[in-house]
């Protein structure tokens, strides 16, 4: 029983030691939503940004599992963004629903390893175009991921 307990007190000081999160931290607007966390090598920050480049406004809604980032209006030019800190088990899963007057479309622009195995980007960029949506990581080109529907 003691060595159980002594376990015990090594994982916890452990978690403590290491700052691991629950939940994700999300940073909008500067304000941080849930328990803000520290940036280190084992959890570092993660962004989203999105642009309109579309001649008229467009709406964003975000949202993750444990963060509803509400709706957005974008005006021509303006960007929205989010920073946050992947969850301790790579889950953490981002998507947004675009909209351009009768236009719409919605995915995943941000996802962890350990969601569907496919690590997207740690700083995504994502523009919004009358053509479509390009994405991808900050400081490379930016390739189509959707057409509108």
């Amino acid at each position: 029983m003691a060595m159980l307990m002594q376990y015990f007190f090594f994982v916890l000081l452990l978690a403590l030691a290491l700052e691991i999160p629950s939940c994700e931290s999300v940073k909008q607007n500067n304000m941080l939503l849930n328990m803000p966390l520290n940036s280190t090598k084992l959890w570092p920050t993660m962004s989203v940004s999105i642009t309109n480049k579309e001649p008229g406004s467009i709406t964003v809604h975000c949202s993750s599992r444990d963060n509803d980032l509400q709706l957005h209006t974008l005006a021509p030019g303006a960007v929205y963004g989010f920073q946050f800190h992947m969850n301790f088990w790579g889950t953490t899963l981002f998507s947004c629903e675009f909209q351009y007057q009768n236009q719409h479309a919605g995915f995943p622009v941000w996802k962890g390893p350990g969601a569907d195995g496919d690590f997207m980007c740690k700083q995504c960029v994502w523009v919004v175009e009358p053509i479509g949506i390009y994405g991808g990581q900050e400081g490379q080109t930016a390739t189509m991921f959707q057409q509108w529907n």
